[in-house]
């Protein structure tokens, strides 16, 4: 058994779920719960669904897990949808947020030293 089948077998265990419940609640049948928490199926594509049916987030079954990017762009499309609506302050801080989390990836060690500048000068 694998990190990940062991992780769902102690999460499904802490929510007092049989393998059925979790069937159940996640859409899945339970020979796939069975498969995944013994790692006869290795299959990711689940593990969104697994994650809610335990309230648990999907790292915390396999902290190794990255999401395909259409659900990134389709996730990220839906806060923009959500944020129209926002008071004005909350858009403001996100913004905000947004852009020091994109100033940190340009700032990273491997990209701080561009064609014809010296590592460290900014500006």
């Amino acid at each position: 058994m694998g990190v990940v089948g062991e992780n769902i077998k102690r999460l499904r265990r802490a929510a007092n779920m049989s393998q059925m419940e979790l069937a159940q609640k996640s859409g899945l049948t339970q020979q796939m719960i069975s498969h995944l928490e013994t790692g006869r199926n290795e299959t990711t594509k689940e593990l969104p669904a697994l994650a809610s049916a335990l309230g648990v987030r999907v790292h915390e079954i396999d902290p190794n897990y990255s999401p395909p990017t259409q659900l990134l762009d389709e996730q990220l499309a839906e806060v923009f949808q959500r944020l129209s609506t926002a008071p004005e302050e909350i858009k403001r801080r996100l913004i905000s947020y947004a852009n020091f989390e994109l100033s940190q990836i340009r700032m990273a060690p491997e990209d701080e030293t561009e064609p014809g500048r010296e590592s460290g000068s900014r500006g």
